[in-house]
């Protein structure tokens, strides 16, 4: 055999490799589902050696947690602003951008990433102590942080579910038919409320949410003052 035919592979610098790249390929396999996520298939998509990729990761554990680390790194809280009612919106609106933006990326890791990155924690201590600036109980803010944050990544995976399934030509609605005439105002609500969209949806919800919040510290804000400074 000789050296030509030994080989078709060019001779030419080694493909670079680093925690980085592997991160940015996992992204890339996170919208295939869990079974798509191998050490195999990171390192075909960056021409390495699988070898290469254990170097990093240990197996598809570590994959998954390069994938929490990335996506971590990609959810930036907005600064406080005048009110912590449009503070939350903001953050919200932040998490589920971040989730949205890598399809897939965050029904991996909510299903199988335990205990979450460092960043992700001090994203949500820096969420709660920016709240408690507004006024708001250690309490409720810790409460309300976590109830927003959950918000935003449940509706970025039922989002994402209802968008793959619709593709498949489904519509979400096609369920809801005719049934007692005592049940039509219900069934014509349930309809309306679901064909209106994810926009809709999520903004009705949110809605409600920050209004429970809102209640929650108006009540803090109106008990008496235990100093007697007015101030409780």
């Amino acid at each position: 055999m000789t050296a030509r035919t030994r080989s078709s592979r060019s001779p030419g610098r080694p493909n670079r490799i680093d925690r980085d790249a592997i991160a940015d390929a996992v992204l890339e396999l996170a919208s295939e589902g869990i079974d798509a996520l191998t050490v195999q298939r990171v390192a075909d998509a960056l021409g390495v050696q699988r070898s290469a990729i254990y170097h990093y990761v240990d197996g598809r554990d570590g994959l998954l947690h390069v994938l929490a680390e990335r996506l971590a790194e990609r959810l930036v809280l907005p600064e406080p602003g005048d009110d912590w009612r449009s503070y939350l919106r903001a953050s919200f609106s932040a998490t589920v951008e971040a989730c949205a933006r890598y399809p897939g990326a965050i029904e991996l890791i909510y299903n199988n990433v335990w205990p979450l990155p460092d960043r992700f924690m001090t994203s949500a201590m820096q969420l709660i102590e920016n709240l408690t600036g507004y006024g708001m109980p250690l309490e409720l803010a810790t409460a309300a942080a976590d109830l927003i944050s959950n918000f935003a990544v449940d509706e970025t995976r039922r989002v994402e579910r209802i968008q793959r399934l619709a593709a498949n030509g489904a519509g979400f609605t096609d369920g809801v038919v005719p049934g007692r005439p005592e049940t039509e105002a219900t069934r014509v609500a349930m309809k309306d409320h679901y064909d209106a969209g994810p926009d809709f949806w999520v903004e009705t919800k949110l809605g409600i949410l920050l209004d429970g919040i809102e209640l929650r510290f108006d009540r803090h804000r109106a008990r008496p003052d235990p100093n007697g400074d007015g101030h409780g």
